[in-house]
This record gives C-alpha cells, structure tokens and sequence, in this order.
C-alpha cells in the first residue's frame, strides 16, 4: 500500500485526536475507528498536529491514553487451591524447578500460570 500524503495523515491525526477528547482515551478503540492499527495511534499522538487539535477543541483532561486495569489475579477460582498444592508440594520436598508443573497437573491447570503466581506472589518465600 502506498505512503499516505502528509495531508491525508494530518487528516487522520485530527480526526484521531477528535476522537480522543471527544470519544474515548482508548487507543484500540481509535484505531478500530480510523481503520488502522494502534501502533499508529501511538505514533500519531506524538506529533504536533495532535497536540494542535486538542489545544483547539480545548481538551483539559488527561493526555495519555486509557490503560485497561490488569485483572486481578486471586480472584481465580484455582488460586487458593494452587496455593495450598505448592505449599504442600514444598513441604513434601519436590525440588523448586519442578513446583509449578506438579500442582498444575495436580490440580488441572497450565504450570505457566502456577509459575506466574508463585513468583508474583512470592511462594517460594
């Protein structure tokens, strides 16, 4: 696909900043919008022309995009019982290497979300 002209981006940095302060500090959502990936976005939102336009609608919030919050991690119905096989798989003296894939076999989940938690949370503490 060609380059755009520096019209046309300027085009689509100011309809993309238009979105942002009026639409959604969503990224993902922008660029679903404009057809175009969010890299762009990101990339857009560095250039002057981005700050010109939210200078002119005269946006007054945050200038950084929206991050979704991480999902919280202990609330998974697994994690207590996870927790409770690896303390118990310490106790019975199973090497540290092999922790993670041994409750995760234990209990029916990956052993790269075991690991995940342990560290995380620091079971091997």
């Amino acid at each position: 696909m060609p380059n755009k002209s520096k019209a046309e981006t300027d085009i689509r940095i100011t309809v993309a900043a238009g979105l942002f302060a009026t639409y959604t500090r969503d990224a993902k959502e922008i660029a679903d919008k404009l057809n175009t990936t969010e890299r762009n976005i990101y990339r857009w939102a560095e250039r002057a022309r981005w700050k010109e336009v939210l200078e002119t609608l005269g946006y007054q919030g945050e200038r950084h995009f929206r991050v979704r919050p991480a999902r919280d991690m202990q609330a998974s119905p697994d994690f207590e019982k996870a927790r409770q096989a690896y303390r118990t798989a310490q106790d019975q003296g199973v090497p540290k290497h092999k922790l993670a894939s041994t409750v995760g076999t234990q209990i029916g989940i990956k052993s790269e979300r075991v690991r995940e938690w342990a560290r995380t949370f620091d079971w091997n503490a």
